[in-house]
């Protein structure tokens, strides 16, 4: 694990010092800032984290939620419960639609990813006509907006009994060619210096 997240700093590092300025982008300032919190090395580590990941902001949410339409209607097509997957209708993205988790390294590409879980909803007519809302539950990584990674797909009909309401299952695990992203060693080798030498000094 500290392999892969040393040859993903030496990656991406050097491109972001000349990053946004929302994020702090320089590994000493990194250093500098989480020496000075309550709890250093879990703040290095956030730090880390939001200077090497993908944006989330509206256009990934929404980029997100298309992919889970996207992935509805493909899993729809090939279920049992005779649901007709040209019918399905989704509501306009919302604000708790789409929300982040964690993170993660693609362990075949070394490339960081953000970790999606979308939570919504949509409606779809049955072999009967009836139109029905069914529940969706996504949890998947992205490294770029554009490849999606989905390791847990969850769609439920809410009308039938707890112990049959789902109608699609998929569970991979999060792990499934992704390792945790954290820090690099030297990072923490770093603050740990700067900790003792700010106690020598007071």
């Amino acid at each position: 694990m500290c392999k892969i997240a040393r040859i993903t700093l030496a990656c991406f590092l050097p491109g972001l010092l000349f990053a946004c300025s929302g994020k702090v982008t320089d590994p000493m300032k990194m250093v500098e800032i989480a020496a000075k919190h309550d709890d250093p090395h879990a703040h290095l580590a956030e730090l880390y984290r939001e200077a090497v990941l993908p944006e989330f902001n509206e256009t990934s949410k929404g980029l997100a939620w298309i992919y889970v339409e996207y992935l509805t209607q493909a899993a729809l097509k090939n279920n049992r419960f005779g649901f007709l997957p040209h019918t399905i209708e989704f509501p306009i993205l919302d604000n708790e639609t789409v929300t982040t988790e964690g993170s993660a390294i693609e362990t075949a590409t070394g490339k960081p990813c953000r970790e999606y879980y979308v939570r919504g909803h949509c409606y779809v007519k049955n072999s009967y006509g009836t139109k029905v809302r069914l529940n969706i539950a996504v949890r998947m990584y992205s490294s770029s907006d554009k490849k999606w990674h989905p390791y847990q797909v969850i769609i439920k009909d809410p009308s039938k009994p707890k112990m049959f309401d789902k109608i699609v299952e998929m569970d991979e695990g999060p792990w499934r060619g992704f390792e945790l992203l954290a820090p690099p060693d030297s990072l923490y080798t770093q603050l740990d210096a700067m900790l003792n030498a700010n106690k020598k000094l007071n």
